[in-house]
């Protein structure tokens, strides 16, 4: 048995890595009681059971405490007091036990023992917890994450049949995750696959959005202006880069383009339109190429080539 008075207390921190979590802390003074064990000084012959704790202090001095919290009684059989029929004169922890002869029906009372809760030294107990508010996710790749730092957008790919469930994420600082980890902003809405199901691998693949040159289109609210307005209600009307015949060189490598290509003939994110030979037959020494675009929320295929041999993506 046990009784506490407790003292409360939480904080909520936010960590240099964004997350937050929160400290609680409660004290308590524990008072651990405990019964003693069972005291049967008088029996029922004379004027009745008196069970005293003044006379049980002094026969039992040490097998006692000054200040009992409860008080228990009953007979040998085991019957508490308030079972047995008898007429209790005086039941009262400070006090003690007491049947008179005199009160009962018929004439003798039962032979009782009794026993008290005494309780121990009281004692100190302090609780620490930390509740980690998670709004971040670890990604575990199958490469080293070389380059990536936090703040870049990531994507992961949809493992279902449809392509919606695809999930864009930006990076957040991780000290503590390895060269194959990073830590992004937000829980995932869908399920992505990491592991071979039956032989087949399944994993979702994770790109880097990021990249350090951004060729953006310009768009408009809403769409506007042309036929694609029949099947679509935002603007389709997207930047575009194309390569046309009679150039020096073109090595485009480390860009990222958003919002290019449109719903028109000829109109793409890049384009290569009509070149003939763009490499070493053509002149073009080291040979024309595309390497580590980003190239996302686009509205047309992302790289076409027309009529141009041994370009390089």
């Amino acid at each position: 048995t046990k009784e506490t008075s407790e003292a409360q207390s939480s904080r909520v921190f936010q960590s240099s890595e964004g997350e937050s979590f929160t400290i609680s802390t409660s004290s308590q003074w524990l008072q651990e009681t405990e019964w003693t064990d069972w005291f049967d000084r008088d029996n029922e012959r004379g004027s009745g059971d008196w069970e005293k704790l003044s006379d049980l202090h002094k026969t039992h001095p040490d097998k006692l405490c000054s200040h009992p919290l409860d008080i228990q009684a009953e007979t040998h059989d085991g019957v508490p007091s308030n079972q047995t029929g008898d007429v209790i004169h005086k039941k009262d922890k400070d006090y003690g036990f007491v049947c008179l002869n005199k009160d009962q029906p018929h004439g003798l009372c039962h032979n009782y023992r009794v026993r008290f809760l005494c309780g121990k030294l009281v004692r100190p107990l302090v609780f620490v917890s930390v509740h980690t508010l998670s709004t971040s996710s670890v990604l575990e790749l199958a490469d080293r994450a070389v380059g990536w730092v936090a703040g870049d957008r990531v994507v992961v790919a949809s493992t279902d049949y449809s392509m919606h469930q695809t999930e864009e994420f930006t990076l957040l600082p991780c000290h503590t995750c390895t060269p194959n980890q990073v830590k992004v902003k937000g829980k995932a809405q869908f399920v992505h696959m990491g592991e071979d199901v039956d032989g087949v691998d399944m994993r979702a693949e994770v790109g880097l959005l990021s990249r350090n040159i951004l060729l953006r289109g310009e768009m408009q609210s809403g769409c506007y202006g042309n036929e694609a307005c029949k099947f679509f209600d935002f603007d389709t009307f997207g930047g575009h880069l194309k390569v046309e015949r009679g150039f020096k060189a073109v090595h485009i490598s480390g860009v990222e383009l958003q919002h290019m290509g449109q719903q028109t003939m000829g109109h793409y994110p890049v384009h290569f339109h009509m070149n003939g030979d763009v490499d070493e037959r053509g002149g073009y020494d080291p040979p024309t190429s595309v390497s580590d675009l980003s190239i996302h929320h686009s509205f047309s295929r992302c790289v076409t080539i027309h009529g141009s041999n041994g370009l390089l993506v």
